[in-house]
């Protein structure tokens, strides 16, 4: 039988359990030759649950089939001005104190190259 570790430090009954997953979004901040370049933000966050990604290229009369904004939704959602010790104190550091008792539990980090993995890490 697997132990498993909740986010908040707490421990799981696996009788009344499923796999607990959080699920959280690092924004990076822009890199000086994005900026250097006139790229801009086109990422906006709601909530510090909700990520907004508007299209800059998006033309009404071009993509009448297309919104010009996606919203996805997450367990939470930090922007590029939270520090690394924010972002592991709200994901992470549930999880040690348990691993440590014999629990299991994993972090995992997924992305493009360039998105910010390293970045967070």
């Amino acid at each position: 039988m697997q132990r498993l570790a909740r986010f908040d430090g707490h421990d799981v009954d696996q009788a009344q359990a499923t796999m607990p997953m959080l699920v959280a979004v690092r924004m990076r901040p822009m890199w000086q030759k994005e900026a250097d370049a006139g790229d801009f933000n086109t990422v906006r966050i709601v909530d510090g649950k909700v990520v907004i990604v508007i299209d800059p290229w998006y033309d009404p009369d071009l993509n009448k089939n297309r919104e010009r904004e996606k919203r996805y939704a997450f367990d939470m959602v930090f922007d590029e001005n939270v520090g690394q010790d924010e972002v592991y104190q709200k994901t992470a550091h549930g999880l040690v104190s348990g691993i440590l008792d014999g629990y299991n539990a994993s972090v995992f980090a997924y992305g493009a190259t360039g998105a910010g993995k390293t970045h967070t890490m």
